[in-house]
């Protein structure tokens, strides 16, 4: 045993710190490195290819890259192979 109480008393867990979190970057930031991503060059119908030999859980990660992303790996024509759909 380490010697630490799974239990604390009450008054211990009210002090808490309270913890926020914050961007770094602002949006016109974000919005001016996305702008000059090679990424805008690649047609979205090239992305959809390559994201059909995505694994599903790669799949959830790269809808989390971006709205854009998100559409894409969104796509009944990606998912329906993965969750053997027919029809």
């Amino acid at each position: 045993m380490l010697g630490f109480s799974s239990v604390e008393p009450k008054d211990t867990q009210s002090n808490a710190p309270n913890v926020t979190w914050q961007h770094i970057w602002h949006l016109s930031e974000i919005r001016d490195a996305l702008s000059g991503s090679s990424f805008v060059a690649v047609p979205n119908e090239i992305l959809l290819c390559i994201f059909r030999f995505l694994s599903v859980s790669d799949l959830c990660n790269v809808s989390l890259v971006c709205r854009s992303f998100k559409m894409i790996a969104d796509q009944d024509e990606i998912w329906k192979p993965k969750c053997n759909i027919k029809g």
